[in-house]
This record gives C-alpha cells, structure tokens and sequence, in this order.
C-alpha cells in the first residue's frame, strides 16, 4: 500500500467531515431543528442521520490515517474504500433519479475523491 495516497484519503476525508459540520451545520441542520411543522420523527431521523454522517467521515479520516501511519490489512483499505464508494453513489443516485439539485452538494464529489485517494493507495 501508497501511504502517500492514504494520506490523501485521510485529508479529503477531514475537508469532507469540517465542511459537512460547519457549513452543512449551519445551512441544513439548524434551519431544519428550526422547522416547527416537520413531524418529530422526520426532523430527528434526519438529524440523526447527518450525526451519522459525520461519524463516518471521521472514522474515514482515523482510517486512512492510521493504515498511512502503521499499516495494516488491506481488508481494511478495501472495506474503507468501499464504504467510500458506497458513500459516493447513493447521493449519485439520488441525483440522477430524484432531485438533480445533489449535483451541487460536495458528498458525490467528496467521497468520490476518498475513493479514488484510497484506491491508489492500495493498488500502489
């Protein structure tokens, strides 16, 4: 494994995770906690997903640090690559399919460039 690349996975990952909680904090979480008319279930589950979110981001981030830093099993390369890829083509799709506005949103782009950083870490 590149851990030059690994490196580069774990820094787009920090970008990706201080974008989502400042900007994202203050453009989509506050103005939806502030949405009296949302039923509880919806504004809570979606909070809860943004929380979630930014849980992933960061364990990307530890991730690739630690597989740059130590080493690793590639197992876990590959499992954080592809949670990456993952990551990437469900806002895609959603894109595609639901609402084009996602094109403007950075995670397509954000976990997308996680996923090609970690995939030249461990095919280098």
């Amino acid at each position: 494994m590149n851990s030059i690349w690994l490196f580069a996975a774990s820094g787009a990952a920090l970008v990706l995770f201080l974008v989502h909680v400042i900007a994202g904090g203050r453009a989509y979480v506050r103005p939806l906690m502030a949405q009296p008319d949302l039923p509880d279930m919806i504004r809570w589950m979606s909070y809860m997903a943004w929380h979630s979110a930014s849980v992933g981001m960061a364990a990307l981030c530890v991730t690739y640090g630690y597989l740059a830093i130590y080493g690793g099993p590639i197992e876990l390369a590959v499992a954080a690559t592809l949670y990456s890829v993952g990551s990437a083509l469900v806002p895609l799709y959603i894109a595609i399919y639901g609402h084009r506005m996602f094109f403007r949103l950075p995670a397509i782009y954000g976990f997308g460039t996680i996923a090609a950083f970690g995939a030249l870490g461990i095919a280098l």
